[in-house]
């Protein structure tokens, strides 16, 4: 079955009543975080985007500076939906980890401090942490099993308050690939015009609010394609049949490992901070 990865929300192609946006620069101008407001999905949903002027490649303080503004973006998003410390949360890892592209959220549940099983056990420690447990839904082409269906089935047994889903994101540009990240409590929609309800992990179809993180280490071949013809004065023909085809960059193994630590420090500082 063909991997629909989801793609990098651009503010640009929803009409500007449609979104309203705040630009904050850090570490010396080298990461933008952009906070917008997306009102065209039923709610009001917020989106935070970190683009970065720079590689993080082998920049251990650039990767922690970059690791604290997205907590601090996590935090707003999290008290937004009412979080507090103690409620409990479900990280899911999205993606095949098997494919060094799509294991950003294998990586990121890596590095978390999970924590349900200690204070199940009536830890002493359980008054200083944050209720964190979670799972790698890995991809149907593996499993043979829908990611909504897996991820229903664990909250049905576990009952967390919240969802934090990580996943690799699909680009329009070649400039983002490994220099962009987005937080937003809309949720997860994988591919625009798959037209499956069940795929869409979301407050409506779960019952939890849903808080998606994803940075975007594929493009589609026929993206890079038509961003080359537009950028030297062409006409874009059709294309379509190149629809299949998704290329990464040659160093993907270590901005996935990078950006792993990235986020899974983030959400471990934003779930006992918030």
């Amino acid at each position: 079955m063909e991997r629909v990865y989801r793609e990098f929300f651009e503010a640009t192609l929803l009409k500007k009543q449609d979104y309203t946006e705040e630009v904050e620069s850090y570490y010396n101008d080298l990461i933008i975080m952009r906070k917008g407001v997306r009102k065209d999905f039923g709610k009001d949903s917020m989106v935070y985007t970190a683009e970065l002027k720079h590689s993080i490649f082998g920049k251990r303080e650039m990767q922690n500076a970059l690791s604290d503004i997205l907590a601090g973006a996590l935090i707003e998003v999290l008290k937004r939906n009412k979080y507090r410390r103690g409620k409990r949360t479900l990280a899911v890892g999205l993606g095949n980890e098997k494919m060094t592209e799509d294991s950003l959220g294998s990586k990121t549940v890596d590095g978390l401090q999970v924590s349900r099983h200690f204070l199940n056990e009536g830890s002493l420690l359980k008054g200083d942490m944050a209720n964190l447990s979670a799972i790698k839904s890995s991809v149907s082409g593996v499993t043979g099993l829908n990611s909504y269906d897996i991820i229903r089935g664990v909250i049905a047994t576990t009952k967390p308050d919240f969802l934090i889903a990580i996943d690799t994101l699909a680009s329009k540009s070649l400039s983002r690939i490994a220099r962009a990240v987005q937080i937003t409590d809309y949720g997860i929609e994988p591919g625009k015009g798959v037209n499956n309800s069940k795929t869409i992990l979301s407050e409506s179809t779960l019952g939890i609010p849903v808080i998606a993180i994803g940075a975007p280490f594929v493009i589609y071949v026929m993206d890079i394609i038509r961003e080359y013809i537009i950028n030297n004065g062409g006409q874009v023909k059709d294309i379509s049949e190149l629809k299949s085809y998704v290329v990464t960059a040659k160093d993907i193994d270590i901005s996935v490992e990078e950006y792993g630590y990235v986020l899974s420090r983030a959400i471990n500082i934003a779930l006992n901070t918030a």
